[in-house]
């Protein structure tokens, strides 16, 4: 999927398989998923960098701030209004 959105595939873009051999989770670990089930991936084109967002993070509370792009595994970068930076992972937010 991270190939093909590279290389410029629509937003949209759906991925099926039966089974996954070299999954990558958060801060790099792997992981696999047996064959016998559906597993999928959408590819979502993320907002331009600097736009306004807020979000609510799994334990209920929420930071606001400005897109500031994706780190290397994928995880969103929200710049704070104090100027620094925080790291949240895809299992950890929603985005408002």
């Amino acid at each position: 999927m991270a190939e093909l959105a590279r290389s410029g595939a629509s937003e949209g873009l759906w991925l099926r398989a039966e089974r996954q051999r070299a999954g990558k989770g958060r801060q790099g670990r792997a992981w696999q998923s047996p064959p016998g089930n559906l597993y999928v991936s959408t590819l979502v084109r993320t907002h331009p960098i600097g736009t306004a967002l807020t979000a609510r993070l799994a334990d209920g509370t929420s930071m606001d701030g400005l897109f500031g792009g994706l780190d290397g595994e994928g995880a969103l970068i929200l710049r704070l209004a104090d100027g620094t930076s925080h790291v949240i992972h895809a299992a950890d937010v929603f985005l408002l």
